[in-house]
């Protein structure tokens, strides 16, 4: 935890291989910016380097997608908040219900009743916006199933970007939904995975009349979409 909230900004950051604590720091920092890298994984993946783009534009740097010495200080002058922090495990994070498992297969998915999350361990990750494998790097040993558990996790939860939303841009070329204001400025960015060729997502302009959390797969007309 430690090593992470601390950590440098060094000429190697993301060139290596594993989990690498500055990279782990640039990525809640892009979180708590809502310009998303993606799962929290401490990789110097595709997300990352997209979210890393679009903030360096933003901030008036060169668009370049690496992490150098100039976006990590825009990134860490407004933000000084420890990038992770402790957590305990309560009873509504073990309660579910959970799915054993999410078919692979796009009809045998649509089939569930709901995409719940498959263990306590998931929705975890998810809910602090973490990959698996990093939750349990940071917590060896720890038992995620049991309510009391106290865990190290990214410092994300409980924020909201800034501004009143007037359009979402969902476009499937860079495979993101852009968040705009009235006067179409940026507020978010999130990396999203939108459709497939069998089952490509509707086009167009759509209204959102209605969330849910927890919903299941329709397949119509060779749309796949969550309804």
């Amino acid at each position: 935890m430690e090593q992470v909230n601390k950590a440098q900004w060094k000429a190697a950051s993301g060139s290596g291989k594993g989990v690498d604590p500055a990279l782990v720091k640039a990525q809640v920092l892009l979180d708590r910016a809502f310009i998303s890298p993606g799962e929290i994984d401490g990789a110097y993946g595709g997300n990352v380097k997209k979210a890393l783009r679009v903030f360096q534009a933003k901030h008036g740097l060169r668009p370049t997608g690496k992490l150098d010495q100039a976006t990590w200080k825009a990134l860490t002058a407004g933000d000084q908040a420890p990038v992770l922090t402790r957590y305990t495990v309560t009873k509504a994070d073990i309660k579910g219900p959970f799915t054993a498992r999410i078919p692979k297969d796009t009809k045998q998915a649509a089939k569930l009743p709901r995409l719940s999350y498959t263990s306590p361990l998931e929705l975890l990750s998810e809910s602090f916006h973490m990959s698996p494998l990093v939750l349990k790097k940071l917590n060896p040993g720890a038992n995620f199933k049991k309510a009391g558990t106290r865990l190290v996790v990214a410092n994300v939860a409980g924020r909201k970007p800034e501004g009143k939303v007037a359009r979402v841009l969902v476009e499937k070329q860079t495979q993101t939904v852009r968040v705009y204001d009235k006067d179409q400025k940026l507020i978010a960015l999130y990396p999203a995975t939108i459709g497939s060729g069998d089952f490509p997502s509707p086009a167009g302009n759509l209204k959102v009349v209605a969330v849910a959390e927890y919903p299941p797969l329709v397949l119509t007309s060779k749309l796949a979409y969550a309804r």
